[in-house]
């Protein structure tokens, strides 16, 4: 059964411990308010680009393990990214992209690539090292647990399921938890924190 962001957020928020977790678009909105380390940042703009800010951390410092919280719409903005990654291959990064086939966050659209694209086939042709694709709770905190304890570049697609109301958007974003965790604020404290 395919889960919904918000378990596949739980799941993470219970098996966490230090690392810095990078989470953008539907992710990004639902994940501050399941944490409250000052080593999240929940990054909007531009689109497609979390991953990027997540490498560049994994590689300028290889003692922090790092978490991108990545969408299938925002990945497709920035496939560049693979092939650094892939690349570099920074062992100290996690790259999941949650799949739901659709930009949620903008009003639902499908994302290209419906029937022909696999997230996971392309990050293995960019030089991925491990890749991996999920469908099912277990399968997600199987990839954590493994991950958690022997950290590795690896790159893992979750489905989860197209899941909120975006009425609900301007609530969660603006919750004081969330603007902690966000734009310049979640900068500051992510900062501060690894400056530690």
């Amino acid at each position: 059964m395919t889960p919904k962001l918000t378990d596949v957020l739980d799941a993470l928020a219970e098996q966490r411990t230090d690392q810095a977790v990078i989470a953008t678009m539907s992710a990004g909105i639902h994940w501050p308010l399941r944490s409250r380390s000052d080593r999240d940042l929940a990054y909007y703009a531009p689109m497609g680009s979390a991953a990027a800010v997540g490498v560049g951390l994994a590689t300028t410092r290889p003692d922090i393990d790092v978490i991108v919280l990545d969408g299938d719409g925002s990945i497709l903005m920035n496939l560049g990214v693979l092939v650094t990654i892939g690349s570099w291959k920074p062992r100290n990064l996690l790259h999941a992209v949650m799949v739901n086939h659709k930009y949620d966050v903008t009003g639902g659209q499908p994302i290209p690539g419906l029937d022909t694209a696999r997230l996971d086939d392309l990050a293995r042709a960019a030089g991925v090292p491990k890749t991996r694709r999920v469908a099912e709770l277990a399968g997600w905190k199987e990839t954590l647990s493994e991950w958690i304890a022997v950290p590795a570049c690896t790159f893992v697609t979750v489905e989860v399921e197209s899941l909120y109301d975006r009425t609900e958007i301007p609530a969660l974003i603006n919750d004081p938890a969330a603007l902690a965790r966000h734009s310049f604020a979640g900068y500051a404290a992510l900062r501060a924190s690894l400056e530690r």
